[in-house]
């Protein structure tokens, strides 16, 4: 009662505020909460034209069905592959990218050079796969074209071996600039005395860097690390199915593609919608595991 009397008192005294968060909250309820109702459909034999109320009851079936699958743990062995390999190359490189813009002495070359790493965040999934099938094709793409002129061979890039460094290099190149704005926000709140004393004591740029800075959003890069280990079964389908061929198929069908293709394509719905519950599990599993081992090694976290 007394949390509710606190709530209330606050919210009339800021009740501005409250009313800013209520498209917010609006959204959540009904794009977010709202689907949840429909996650029943995991544990039935659902038919379309019988309702969730008409259709049968079929407890863990289609878990079941999943994990029994000889390719499964093959799906889930490459979405752990291309989400940790995405982890391990695009999450430090925002930070070094921040820790750079934020170190440039020139506030008019700092923004131009933000901008021209944000922009590449604006393009679409479906161009940036269109631009990867023209530069590398086999015959005319740009990029075995120079190859050839430096006097090397063509690299085929339809195979499944290159599919990865591909597509780490394509997610680095769209996303790593516009990842660099939340740690470029938590440098700005930095107290410029730090950096005047630290330079009256002598410490160099680099030092600057490594014993104000780093320690400044230190726990910003805890939670977003979480997050990110929190979402590691969930790999974006787009641009994996839309880089997925004959000769890459091995690697490339991953948890959520196979989801894709067996609810809206098969019509499996019950039975997608048990593989996406089942992603989402690890993930909350994978996001308590992370969240406590970062409290216990850098006392922050999000729970």
């Amino acid at each position: 009662m007394r949390y509710w009397r606190y709530l209330k008192r606050d919210a009339v005294r800021n009740w501005d505020l409250y009313l800013m968060a209520v498209p917010m909250v609006v959204y959540y309820i009904i794009f977010c909460y709202g689907p949840m109702y429909g996650l029943q459909i995991a544990f039935m034999d659902y038919n379309p034209w019988r309702g969730m109320a008409g259709s049968k009851f079929v407890g863990f079936k289609h878990f079941i069905n999943f994990l029994s699958l000889p390719s499964s743990f093959q799906y889930i062995g490459n979405t752990l592959r291309i989400s940790i390999s995405s982890l391990i190359f695009s999450y430090p490189l925002p930070i070094i990218l921040a820790l750079m813009f934020n170190a440039m002495p020139s506030q008019r070359i700092r923004k131009t050079v933000q901008t021209v790493f944000y922009m590449p965040h604006f393009v679409s999934t479906v161009v940036v796969v269109g631009m990867l099938a023209l530069f590398t094709n086999n015959q005319v793409g740009a990029i075995n074209q120079i190859i050839r002129a430096l006097g090397g061979e063509a690299i085929d890039f339809n195979k499944a071996s290159s599919f990865l460094p591909t597509y780490l290099i394509s997610g680095i190149w769209q996303g790593a600039g516009w990842s660099t704005i939340i740690y470029t926000g938590a440098l700005t709140s930095v107290n410029p005395e730090l950096y005047e004393a630290a330079t009256v004591d002598g410490a160099s740029k680099f030092q600057r860097v490594w014993h104000i800075d780093i320690p400044s959003i230190l726990p910003t890069m805890s939670i977003t690390l979480i997050l990110a280990i929190g979402g590691l079964m969930s790999v974006g389908h787009e641009k994996v199915y839309l880089m997925q061929s004959a000769t890459n198929i091995s690697v490339t069908e991953i948890v959520s593609t196979y989801s894709y293709k067996a609810g809206l394509i098969s019509g499996q719905y019950s039975y997608s919608s048990a593989i996406g519950m089942f992603n989402s599990v690890v993930n909350f599993i994978l996001l308590l595991f992370a969240n406590t081992l970062s409290r216990r090694v850098s006392g922050s976290g999000i729970l």
